[in-house]
């Protein structure tokens, strides 16, 4: 089975956009429950 490497180049694309989109969530969540143990 042969896959192209622009197949394989999307696909590592879209993992990794949902994994900043995962991050970004994280930080917000993780920001939001910093401040409010300080406050």
């Amino acid at each position: 089975m042969h896959i192209s490497s622009n197949h394989l180049l999307k696909e590592v694309t879209q993992d990794l956009n949902s994994f900043k989109y995962l991050l970004n969530i994280f930080r917000k969540n993780l920001v939001k429950i910093w401040r409010n143990y300080i406050l």
